[in-house]
């Protein structure tokens, strides 16, 4: 990122003692060596305002008290490009599939792939935990590896190829492979063995960081990710981190309850770390279909459990979702994570346009905000600029308001999203969010 002078309707108060530890070792295989000069944590200090927030000790579990604070100083919103601009996009898909041997999960991902236009065709794929149904060791030899590193060139795609199970030594362990164009990028150990157990059941394992086609990936599985300690020393070294999971499957369980329980955690620390993260889960009968893909400013959901979720992951490190300030604050700490975008397949399409409309048509929304669409995504905007945009995982035709207060946005290949606000996790306006002040 180069370097630039943060606006002053930007800047950020930071507590003095936010300076932060690197995390060691790198994942095993290609991508290893010794972090680039400076960390990523000194890096974030400067370009993204959430990484200057402050961060309790490395003790112990975390509490909802312990977590960093993810509400900015912000008291109106803005058009200033270094927050509003997405940098180019890369689309991504939690690829929500029964575990199935190499060769079907071969056939699978070459099915999803052709089937998208080059256009909306996904960069990075995550499968999910326990996918792979051949045991280790994991090689370049392995039969998931040697099935997905062709389609990998084929069609210039990352993929987190879930996990498979590895005797070592005393223990089996989980094993998650990332391919890429070149083969085999690397290998990273799950370290969380279990929720219950406390800091006695971490396995032995390494910072998993890998260097693909699309620029610093993570992974961490499963529980890893709701181990404070390793999620930030993962989140200090990249900008996208893949979540292979696997939630066991309750048959008298709520499907809504568990994606909001998930959803809740992941989009706190997206924002409080500025990273982006890829969740795949199992599907019922096998997981509970909690995939999802949450960056700093919006999530993406599954139109089901069943369902596989696209995403899209803006590359500008400094974006964010600039509104007017929250009035009210929730009790639960985690619940007051700032201004949000929720996106959602919908069955529902827009009456007023076909998919044949040409690109760049405008919805009005109602009040003083509008929206307009392009190849990228979705721009709120008012008299004075753009005030926010929203990457989308398809080209976008049309956008259009609804009575709920909602957008409906088509896609040009026949997409449709439902798009709605949210502030402290309770639905709101767009108008709200964004008014000219009075």
């Amino acid at each position: 990122c180069g370097s630039q002078v943060v606006p002053p309707d930007l800047v950020m108060s930071a507590p003095a003692d936010s300076a932060t530890q690197c995390g060691k070792g790198k994942g095993t295989g290609r991508a290893t060596g010794p972090p680039p000069s400076g960390s990523r944590a000194q890096s974030l200090a400067t370009k993204v305002p959430y990484a200057q927030q402050a961060r309790p000790p490395a003790v112990g579990g975390r509490t909802d008290d312990e977590v960093p604070e993810c509400t900015p100083e912000v008291t109106s919103p803005s058009t200033h490009p270094d927050v509003v601009n997405l940098g180019s996009v890369v689309r991504t898909m939690a690829v929500s599939a029964m575990p199935r041997p190499a060769p079907a999960w071969g056939h699978l991902l070459r099915e999803q792939l052709e089937g998208c236009e080059e256009s909306r065709r996904p960069r990075l794929l995550v499968l999910p935990e326990g996918g792979v149904l051949e045991p280790g060791p994991c090689g370049a030899g392995h039969p998931i590896v040697c099935e997905l590193a062709p389609i990998a060139k084929e069609f210039n795609v990352v993929i987190v190829a879930g996990t498979l199970l590895t005797q070592e030594e005393d223990r089996v362990s989980c094993i998650c492979p990332v391919i890429d164009a070149g083969g085999l990028v690397g290998c990273y150990r799950k370290r969380t063995q279990s929720a219950f157990l406390g800091r006695e059941a971490y396995c032995k394992g390494q910072l998993g960081v890998f260097d693909t086609a699309i620029g610093k990936v993570g992974v961490l599985v499963c529980l890893d990710i709701e181990e404070e300690n390793l999620l930030r020393e993962t989140a200090e070294q990249c900008a996208i981190i893949a979540n292979p999971a696997h939630i066991p499957y309750v048959a008298t369980g709520s499907w809504q309850i568990a994606v909001e329980s998930m959803q809740r955690r992941l989009e706190w620390w997206s924002c409080a770390m500025g990273v982006h993260i890829v969740r795949c889960d199992l599907p019922p009968p096998g997981g509970m279909g909690c995939s999802m893909v949450v960056t700093p400013c919006e999530t993406f959901l599954a139109a089901g459990a069943r369902n596989h979720v696209l995403g899209a992951l803006p590359t500008n490190p400094r974006r964010r979702t600039m509104a007017w300030q929250i009035v009210r604050t929730r009790s639960e700490k985690l619940d007051n994570n700032w201004t949000r975008v929720q996106v959602r397949p919908s069955s529902q399409r827009p009456p007023v346009l076909e998919a044949e409309s040409p690109p760049g048509q405008t919805g009005s929304i109602g009040g003083e905000i509008s929206c307009s669409v392009d190849e990228d995504g979705v721009f709120w905007s008012r008299s004075d600029g753009i005030v926010h945009g929203l990457p989308m995982p398809e080209p976008c035709v049309h956008a259009q308001g609804t009575s709920e207060g909602s957008v409906l946005v088509l896609g040009r290949f026949g997409g449709v999203w439902e798009v709605w606000p949210m502030q402290n996790r309770e639905r709101v306006m767009f108008e709200h969010l964004w008014r000219q002040a009075s």
